[in-house]
């Protein structure tokens, strides 16, 4: 049967879960909630360590909705255990919400959470990718493209309002112009005691995601990803300090942050156990002063050729 959308905001939730993944979270997360309103496209997503925490996180989404004064009157989901246990069923049944369960092996009739995890986990992949951030970071990633996803007009809405607008009744309502590159170099208002007036007024970090309704961003100390909050950032979107090449740090990004170049000691993954890592060439202080000036082209010394040890002691270099 052809079904229109629902009437308002909060009527029908299409609820599934994706997982679960490989790579465990900093958290324990290894599962993410999928929660879709079918009107607005608001989205509330959760992650989750194990799929016994689904009762509880729907209902305090349930009971959030009811407080902001909207109705929930349907909840679609698949037959999955979670979705039916007893808690969840008899909860529903007192707050008069009526479950829709989509056949086994028909996730086309829940389609539009099917969807949504499609276009999440293609941000998430894109994310890590472009940033070069950990894997274990994949739940900072999925929760920014969640919160992205709220604030971007719908493409298939003729009053180009996006879900968190019509979820709001509010056309000018959205955050979009706080959206920054996932894992661009935020430099962090340093409030520490004690400072001395010479010392730096900031301290660099990654953008992991945002909190809209506390209006601060989430970010990621270097290099031990420790998440911290602040609503005092400066970013530099060309500047991405985790991009890696084989597994590290760039050396670049490691001397702004620690003062030092040794890739060795900031690795972000160990190294493959049998492979042999390539040798790095070394360049002379004064052949990286004309590479960054742009000269390179006029010297370059490779200092391995050089000798320098003891056993080359007195010997003209070769060039």
């Amino acid at each position: 049967p052809v079904r229109g959308p629902p009437p308002t905001p909060g009527h029908t939730l299409h609820v599934d879960v994706w997982g679960p993944a490989r790579t465990t979270t900093p958290g324990g997360s290894r599962y993410l909630l999928g929660v879709i309103d079918g009107c607005s496209n608001m989205n509330r997503n959760k992650l989750l360590s194990t799929t016994s925490e689904v009762a509880d996180i729907m209902k305090e989404i349930v009971r959030d909705v009811s407080a902001q004064g909207k109705t929930v009157s349907m909840v679609v989901s698949d037959n999955a255990t979670y979705f039916q246990s007893h808690m969840w069923v008899a909860f529903c049944a007192r707050m008069g919400v009526r479950l829709r369960f989509s056949p086994t092996y028909t996730p086309a009739l829940n389609g539009k959470v099917e969807r949504h995890f499609g276009t999440v986990i293609g941000m998430v992949r894109t994310m890590l990718g472009q940033s070069g951030v950990q894997r274990r970071m994949w739940g900072e990633a999925a929760m920014y493209a969640s919160t992205i996803l709220n604030t971007i007009p719908r493409g298939d809405d003729a009053s180009n309002m996006s879900p968190v607008a019509i979820w709001t009744s509010n056309r000018v309502s959205g955050y979009l112009h706080w959206v920054k590159p996932f894992g661009c170099a935020a430099w962090v208002l340093n409030k520490k005691q004690g400072l001395d007036k010479l010392d730096p007024k900031g301290e660099m970090h990654i953008l992991l995601g945002m909190e809209p309704d506390n209006f601060v961003y989430r970010l990621g100390s270097l290099p031990g990803m420790q998440v911290v909050f602040s609503a005092h950032v400066v970013f530099n979107e060309q500047m991405f300090p985790c991009r890696t090449t084989g597994g590290t740090l760039s050396e670049v990004a490691i001397e702004e942050v620690t003062g030092t170049t040794d890739v060795t000691q900031h690795s972000m993954q160990d190294p493959t156990p049998g492979v042999q890592e390539p040798q790095v060439r070394r360049r002379s202080v004064r052949s990286r002063n004309l590479s960054a000036a742009g000269m390179e082209s006029l010297v370059y010394v490779d200092e391995s050729r050089l000798g320098g040890g003891a056993d080359n002691a007195g010997e003209e270099p070769s060039l």
